[in-house]
């Protein structure tokens, strides 16, 4: 696998994938990576915080089930990174993505969905997505990711990259 390196002087964060390997600067305080979750299932929120407990430098500080709670508590407490759903009652994870990649303080973001479809997929990463999988089947690359992204952490890179 080639080098993949995409940037833009827009967000503080990076995320690289170099030889299979990926990189980041996700956690540019120092300290705990700051997740928010997105998704409208209680038992999805639970599970995610589970397997999330499992990675040390990991705080869950947020979640919201709508679209509307989601941006809201994204622009309120921001998070170093969001795991976001697609599908919820009163709009889509597609729109939660837009709008918060027009901030400032921009999120790694991770989504997480039902609908893995090559067209949800192409729209997301155009949208701005950090990463997109698979709930049926990729569920728990999500810390894997995690502890990559703070393992090879290069905390003084303030430019974002896509996947």
């Amino acid at each position: 696998m080639g080098d993949k390196e995409y940037t833009g002087a827009s967000n503080p964060y990076c995320v690289k994938i170099i030889n299979g390997r990926i990189e980041s600067s996700i956690s540019p305080r120092g300290g705990d990576v700051r997740v928010y979750i997105v998704d409208d299932s209680e038992v999805v929120i639970e599970r995610l915080k589970t397997i999330l407990s499992e990675v040390k430098e990991i705080e869950v500080i947020g979640q919201a089930n709508n679209p509307y709670d989601a941006i809201h508590g994204i622009r309120t407490l921001h998070p170093d990174a969001v795991i976001l759903d697609l599908q919820m009652p009163g709009g889509s994870g597609i729109g939660v993505l837009l709008s918060i990649k027009k901030d400032q303080s921009l999120p790694i973001v991770l989504v997480l969905t039902n609908y893995p479809y090559p067209q949800y997929r192409k729209k997301c990463m155009e949208a701005g997505a950090d990463f997109f999988f698979d709930k049926s089947s990729e569920f728990e690359k999500i810390p894997k990711v995690f502890k990559e992204l703070i393992q090879n952490s290069t905390l003084t890179t303030k430019e974002r990259t896509e996947l």
